[in-house]
């Protein structure tokens, strides 16, 4: 009422100190909602169901009856700032979801020894990355373990994500020996920083290929390359490896290895 006689337009006051929103209730003084709860405690006129909210409030304010809003809480008027460096918020925290059942912990404890994680994109409107741990049955088949949903894909995240798994099964986690992984250093270095600083790193067949193809543009390596991807799929690992070793010298570390190359895990006792 003060706003309004000091002539302040009513639909001003409407857009800045009146909110619709329910489920925000600090971002105004007062919601549309708060304005029926008052005319009916204050017996003032009725609620028009019929009538727009903009309406119902305005007939509130202008009610002789009503004497203003007090939640109890000063309310201070946002400035519009100035220039980009002060639009920027600094937040602290990170957004993470995560999910395990039970059966897949189970699972997780039953096959520890080698797990693979990968990160999955566009899955969500918010783009926000659906990370998969998964671990090799006795049948080689993969299985997810626990899933994480992430808003950056880095090793800050990630080692969050691995606090939690850690938590969760912390036996499971100190028995894995392999992690198989993309080419990028984000996962094995999460998991050497939190969990065991000693894990093997093995690289997924598929993405070294891409990774090559994408760097190397000299066909005759290209096309060795290819010859390389058929002998992993049809000769034996010694043979495949001792190839690998003669012509393109040892790899970058002693573990980073193609997964074709030297991820072999036996089978579990009891599959």
């Amino acid at each position: 009422m003060e706003l309004l006689k000091f002539g302040i337009r009513s639909d001003v006051v409407i857009d800045k100190y009146l909110s619709s929103n329910d489920m925000d209730k600090d971002s105004k003084p007062v919601t549309y909602a708060d304005v029926h709860r008052i005319k009916k405690s204050s017996n003032l006129e009725g609620y028009d169901e019929n009538a727009s909210e903009v309406k119902n409030v305005l007939s509130l304010m202008s009610d002789e009856g009503f004497r203003g809003f007090n939640f109890g809480r000063k309310f201070v008027m946002s400035l519009t700032p100035g220039d980009v460096e002060a639009k920027i918020t600094e937040t602290f925290g990170y957004f993470l979801l995560t999910y395990a059942s039970p059966e897949m912990i189970k699972r997780f404890h039953d096959h520890p020894t080698a797990i693979s994680i990968d990160g999955t994109h566009a899955t969500n409107v918010v783009n926000f990355i659906l990370i998969s741990i998964i671990i090799f049955d006795c049948r080689g088949e993969g299985s997810p373990v626990f899933q994480a949903l992430v808003e950056n894909e880095n090793q800050v995240f990630f080692s969050v994500t691995l606090k939690i798994v850690q938590h969760i099964a912390p036996t499971a986690c100190m028995n894995v020996k392999t992690l198989l992984s993309d080419t990028s250093r984000t996962f094995v270095n999460s998991w050497r920083e939190v969990i065991n600083p000693n894990v093997l790193w093995s690289v997924c067949h598929w993405h070294l290929e891409k990774n090559w193809t994408k760097r190397i543009k000299n066909p005759e390596m290209l096309q060795d390359i290819k010859g390389l991807r058929h002998l992993a799929e049809e000769a034996s690992e010694e043979s495949t490896w001792a190839y690998f070793v003669t012509n393109y010298g040892p790899p970058w570390e002693p573990h980073l290895t193609s997964y074709m190359l030297s991820g072999t895990t036996e089978p579990s006792k009891g599959c």
